[in-house]
């Protein structure tokens, strides 16, 4: 008889055990639901508010700056690539000027010596 009482407590104590561990489960995934679900409102939040202020930086950005900026963004990197072309350009006509004084050096030393 003692045993079977035994018995049972250790049943109702698994039995608790487990009810605990659900309860447990629950809770934790009801406190991650909630907190994704502020991390989500929070977000959507900053992304409205930073969209409010680039919104407004364009309204009062005025013709000249838009102009300015167009320039800046699709004109300056054209002259910076045609700049680079041209220093290569240079430094390639450089080595074929040498090259030709080296040459040219080397026919007056062969033509002096016959």
């Amino acid at each position: 008889r003692r045993q079977a009482e035994q018995n049972k407590r250790k049943r109702e104590e698994d039995m608790f055990q487990q009810l605990i561990h659900v309860h447990q489960g629950t809770v934790e995934s009801y406190y991650d639901e909630i907190l994704a679900d502020s991390i989500e409102e929070a977000s959507m939040m900053q992304a409205a508010n930073e969209l409010s202020v680039h919104a407004t930086q364009i309204c009062t950005q005025t013709d000249e700056e838009t102009v300015e900026e167009l320039v800046t963004s699709f004109l300056m990197p054209h002259v910076a690539r045609e700049h680079t072309q041209s220093k290569i350009q240079f430094e390639g006509r450089r080595f074929v000027h040498a090259a030709h004084s080296a040459i040219f050096d080397m026919v007056q030393n062969i033509e002096e010596d016959k």
